[in-house]
């Protein structure tokens, strides 16, 4: 695993330092190494397709617009439910069949599932992306049983703003790196970086002929 590194986003060591629990009154804004690695290389030229689990924003729009031509919003993140709607709203995440997605932020979708609801939504990329198309996801690395549902904000290509948006919910297990590696599984890990609170951001490829 020598996509496995340290990034150099993050929080700062107070905003680390926070009680558990205590909600923050306004976002928080870290580096983001990540999302910079995905759009590395990737030309503004207006012809790639996105597919975004969040929420439709303007300043995503105005970000995305820059490279791409089409731009989906799955509205998974940060409302994200388990068991049938969750079934549900994977079936309805829009094809592209002209151009399948070649680029996707998955945000922290992998951490709010449970085991047996992952390979679902991997199996759906699948489906939805093309040879070649780039994924990131944000994972943490914590065995709590609970996570917050974050809304997050792009503020360019290498900063993100995170808001807590609601009261704890349960989450799946928290994934070591070979367990992320194989999860996405046939998307192929490039690069790894982790933040000082201690997530994970991945970005990951998928493989040719998938």
């Amino acid at each position: 695993m020598g996509w496995l590194g340290r990034g150099r986003g993050g929080r700062s060591r107070d905003a680390d330092q926070e009680e558990p629990g205590e909600q923050p009154a306004e976002p928080r804004v870290r580096a983001s190494p990540g999302v910079a690695a995905l759009f590395d290389g990737v030309k503004e030229d207006g012809t790639h397709t996105v597919l975004d689990f969040g929420t439709a924003s303007e300043t995503h729009l105005r970000l995305y617009g820059r490279y791409a031509r089409q731009i989906r919003f799955a509205g998974l993140v940060p409302t994200l439910a388990h068991g049938e709607p969750f079934a549900r709203a994977l079936q309805a995440m829009p094809p592209n069949r002209a151009q399948p997605y070649d680029l996707v932020l998955a945000w922290d979708v992998l951490d709010r599932l449970l085991a047996e609801e992952r390979p679902l939504l991997i199996d759906r990329l699948a489906e939805l992306t093309a040879p070649g198309a780039r994924l990131y996801a944000l994972v943490r690395t914590s065995d709590e049983i609970t996570t917050r549902p974050m809304r997050f904000t792009l503020l360019g290509i290498d900063r993100v703003a995170e808001e807590v948006v609601g009261p704890p919910e349960l989450a799946g297990r928290g994934l070591l790196p070979a367990e992320v590696e194989r999860v996405l599984d046939p998307f192929r890990i490039l690069h790894a970086f982790t933040l000082r609170s201690g997530m994970r951001e991945y970005l990951a490829v998928k493989k040719r002929g998938a």
